[in-house]
């Protein structure tokens, strides 16, 4: 595979910042892309590709550097190493002559009986998949490794999926129906840039995150509560879930992603949401008891979706995942309280870990007996075409102060 060195440049230059300064690789794609406009899309494509790929193996292209005598942290010999590795070809440069090619791949073999090495994990996150999921964790843990998929959500407000379907057809690019509303694309296409992106069409949203929208079961005219909105993927879900009727409070604690939750809205074509920016404990107890349905995606180690942030292989630990957890717990209690009696809270996550999972809506439930569990679902990459997902739906059967009139009730009809 033919590539011009500055594009080499470019991944080089990704993965020193990713890994030197600690930033987020889609950001750092994100920055570098817009910083050269005129590259075309499949320069485009390799960079954010090879970037991705060396992220995600990135403990594996260390090792070998160590084990052929380089430092490992040679960026500029850790790209030649993966171009190698990946097109089974040795890049032609002279900078790169250097390298024992033969040493190169009999490392690679050397490690290969090494899971946390060949697979690339931290031992960390190896032993608490293990402890986990015990058998099926390494199958896992390789099906985490291969990269997502790109995946629509049909927006049913605009258009028929059956139009989305045909339209790709006709760019030679077959598709694949999954669930109500989601499509498959069997190739990588930078859709933002076509004309029915632009008009609300569709939006890019992962299969299992449109089955957390489709689990809360949303109908037309409700109070809905997006407690964790963010920009606004899973609100705009159940704004067309809801056919754009009722209302929908998308809250969040950061503006900006408000902001882009508008233009989003404005772009689908949805009516029905109203942001707020959550700056105080103020802002939600005005709205306790309020909704119909709370959606709370709560924030979280991201263990599930590795697939397509695979930086968060090197970002998650143990302190990591305690700072997650006492966070989730916070969150659960108070955006709780905004379901009325009767309503519903959907409790979900992006994590494959049972701590943030049924281990925290287990602790909820004991602590407020005014909620019951209704059902919960697990999301995992060995049984669909997503990421890792957590979902669990409980109850607001009655709040504390109606459980404390009822037993007075009670009370009074026994002395009469």
């Amino acid at each position: 595979m033919q590539f011009h060195y500055n594009l080499a440049e470019a991944v080089i230059t990704c993965i020193t910042t990713i890994f030197t300064e600690h930033k987020y690789a889609d950001k750092v794609i994100e920055k570098t892309l817009r910083s050269n406009p005129k590259w075309g899309s499949r320069d485009r494509g390799f960079i954010a590709e090879n970037v991705y790929d060396i992220v995600r193996y990135f403990k594996l292209y260390q090792h070998i550097l160590q084990q052929c005598g380089e430092k490992d942290d040679n960026y500029f010999v850790l790209f030649a190493v993966h171009y190698h590795l990946k097109n089974k070809e040795i890049p032609t440069r002279s900078a790169w002559k250097h390298i024992n090619w033969e040493a190169v791949d009999a490392a690679v073999i050397r490690c290969s009986d090494d899971f946390a090495i060949h697979q690339s994990y931290t031992e960390w996150f190896l032993n608490k998949s293990i402890e986990q999921y015990s058998g099926v964790a390494y199958d896992l843990l390789k099906k985490m490794n291969e990269p997502a998929r790109l995946i629509l959500r049909a927006n049913t407000l605009k258009v028929r999926r059956n139009f989305l379907v045909n339209y790709f057809n006709e760019l030679k690019i077959n598709t694949t129906e999954l669930g109500e509303s989601a499509l498959i694309l069997d190739q990588k296409s930078n859709v933002f840039a076509l004309d029915i992106f632009k008009e609300g069409c569709f939006e890019v949203q992962d299969f299992g995150s449109q089955m957390i929208s489709e689990f809360t079961q949303v109908e037309p005219g409700m109070r809905v509560i997006d407690a964790c909105a963010g920009a606004g993927g899973k609100s705009l879900h159940l704004a067309m879930l809801m056919n754009n009727k009722g209302k929908i409070l998308s809250l969040d604690v950061e503006e900006f992603k408000l902001i882009e939750l508008k233009k989003r809205a404005r772009r689908n074509g949805v009516s029905i949401v109203e942001t707020k920016i959550v700056d105080n404990q103020k802002t939600i107890k005005r709205l306790q008891g309020s909704a119909d349905v709370v959606l709370i995606d709560a924030p979280c180690s991201g263990s599930g979706v590795i697939r397509r942030n695979p930086d968060s292989k090197w970002k998650i630990n143990n302190d990591k995942l305690n700072e997650m957890m006492l966070l989730q717990e916070t969150i659960l209690q108070s955006y709780a309280e905004l379901a009325k009696p009767g309503g519903v809270v959907v409790y979900a996550t992006c994590s494959i870990w049972s701590e943030e999972n049924e281990n925290q809506v287990l602790k909820f439930l004991m602590n407020n007996s005014n909620f019951e569990l209704l059902e919960e679902r697990k999301i995992s990459p060995l049984q669909y075409e997503s990421d890792g997902y957590y979902m669990a739906k409980m109850k607001r059967t009655a709040t504390p102060i109606d459980t404390e009139l009822e037993k007075a009730d009670d009370t009074v009809a026994d002395d009469v």
